[in-house]
C-alpha cells in the first residue's frame, strides 16, 4: 500500500469518495427500466390510452438477466442506489488507471 502522500490528488479524491459511498450509502449494481402498462380494470384512465408508469431493476444473476418490479414508494430510493453504484464503478476505474501510471512510471 503507498502512502497517500504519494497518490495524487485525484487518486486522493476518488478514494475518499469511494470510501463514503460503500460506507454511508446503498449502492446497486443494475439498471433501471422505466415503462407504461395497462393493468387490466376497463373502467380506469389506462384503457382510454394513459398507461401507468412503472420502474424495474435490470441486475444479472449469475449469466442470467433478470428484472425486479420496483414498488412505487421505492422508486426514490432505487434511483439514488443505481446512481451511487455507477459512481462508485466511475472512482473505481479512476483509481485503478492512476495505479496504472504509477507503476508505469516506476518500472
Amino acid at each position: 500500500m503507498y502512502q497517500r502522500t504519494s497518490m495524487s490528488a485525484e487518486e486522493r479524491f476518488a478514494r475518499s469518495k469511494l470510501a463514503k459511498i460503500i460506507h454511508d450509502k446503498s449502492y446497486i449494481e443494475g439498471s433501471l427500466i422505466e415503462s407504461k402498462i395497462t393493468c387490466g380494470n376497463k373502467n380506469c384512465r389506462c384503457a382510454k390510452g394513459k398507461k401507468h408508469p412503472v420502474l424495474y431493476l435490470s441486475y444479472k444473476e449469475g449469466d442470467k438477466r433478470k428484472m425486479l418490479f420496483i414498488p412505487q414508494s421505492l422508486h426514490a430510493d432505487m434511483r439514488l442506489a443505481v446512481a451511487s453504484y455507477k459512481e462508485a464503478r466511475e472512482l473505481s476505474h479512476m483509481i485503478s488507471t492512476s495505479n496504472l501510471k504509477r507503476i508505469l512510471r516506476i518500472k
